[in-house]
This record gives C-alpha cells, sequence and structure tokens, in this order.
C-alpha cells in the first residue's frame, strides 16, 4: 500500500483502479487521507452498488461492480480511450488568477499583444495573460501550427491558401496574414509537413 501511495503521488498517474474494500480501509478513506493528482481518473471496484452515492465528493471517474466485472470493464475501457485521446488533444492556458483548457485542434490562430495573447477558438475568443514563451512551449513543435511572425500561431487546418509568391496566408475566413521573411522557409516547410501527413 505504501508503494502505491508513494507511486500516485509522486508521478503523473492518468487512471487510478481502486477495490473499495482495502484491508484495513475503504477506497473513500484512503482518497481522503491522500493527496491524488486532481487529473487522475478514479475507478471504484466494488461489490457494493451502493457506495456509488457515497462517492460524488471524490470526482470518481467510472464503477465497476464486481459482480458484473466483464460487462463494466468492457464499457468503461472503451469510453476511457476516447476520453484520454480527447484530454490529449487540450491544452491548458493558466494565468494567475483562471485556467483555460481547450482542444488544441479547435485554436484557430494565437496571437501575442505584449503580455496578453488573444486565442482565436473555434467557439469564440479569449485573452490570456501569458508571457508569449510560455505559449511558444506548447506550440513551436506542434506539427499542426505554424509561426509566420514573431508573436503569432497558426493552426494549419484553417489555412485555405498559403500564398508561396506574396508571403500570405489566407485563413478560411478570409483573413490574410503576412509571413515575415525571418520565419518564411520554416512556415513553408512546417506547412509541406503538415499537408504530407
Amino acid at each position: 500500500m505504501e508503494q502505491l501511495t508513494e507511486f500516485v503521488t509522486n508521478k503523473q498517474v492518468d487512471v487510478l483502479f481502486l477495490d473499495y474494500n482495502f484491508k484495513k480501509e475503504n477506497s473513500f478513506d484512503y482518497l481522503e487521507k491522500h493527496n491524488i493528482n486532481n487529473t487522475t481518473k478514479l475507478i471504484i471496484v466494488s461489490s457494493f452498488e451502493n457506495i456509488i452515492y457515497d462517492s460524488f465528493k471524490y470526482d470518481i471517474f467510472w464503477f465497476i461492480r464486481k459482480s458484473k466485472l466483464d460487462i463494466d470493464l468492457k464499457n468503461l475501457i472503451s469510453h476511457l480511450i476516447s476520453v484520454l485521446n480527447d484530454e490529449n488533444n487540450d491544452v491548458i492556458f493558466k494565468d494567475s488568477n483562471k485556467k483555460l483548457v481547450l482542444n488544441k485542434d479547435k485554436i484557430r490562430i494565437i496571437e501575442t499583444h505584449s503580455k496578453n495573447n488573444l486565442v482565436i477558438h473555434e467557439d469564440k475568443q479569449y485573452i490570456i495573460r501569458a508571457t508569449f514563451k510560455s505559449i511558444k512551449d506548447i506550440f513551436m513543435n506542434d506539427c499542426d501550427y505554424i509561426m509566420p511572425t514573431y508573436g503569432k500561431f497558426i493552426n494549419c487546418k484553417y489555412i485555405k491558401f498559403f500564398n508561396y509568391s506574396d508571403s500570405t496566408i489566407e485563413m478560411i475566413d478570409s483573413t490574410l496574414i503576412p509571413i515575415s521573411r525571418a520565419y518564411k522557409k520554416e512556415s513553408e516547410k512546417k506547412y509541406g509537413e503538415y499537408l504530407c501527413k
């Protein structure tokens, strides 16, 4: 039990299965005592179906009934794979007073203006207070994004036309974005790689 506790409190764990009945305590007692990462998906395995209602304060992701282990496990796995794939595509923007989680595929453009960043998403626009370095660390090596000028990232998925001759990018909403000479070759290369994948 000590090894489990050390592992889940010191490592990033995506999913944690806990049997409701431990030798000396139940899984809720265990969760109460230990600080498990709040992004970890908690799955409780139990013979007692009535404990589901006791679990709401722990943000349990799923329950597996021992009496229906095969069925519940099968249902869980397909759902869990879908959820984890979606989460792996999320990006978290943090500033001093808020946290914003957005799907990377749905971010069209990110522009930096001093210490504020405009994030243009499919649904709406967000202003994030963060350094450009923190934004750059997230998107610079992402093959779906190019940086046509310093302080701006564009999702290749939303590019309508990349005009190599006059160094502009036309977005699907007809917005024209200039490409600076300093970033032209890298932008062309990354966009070509995006088209070939």
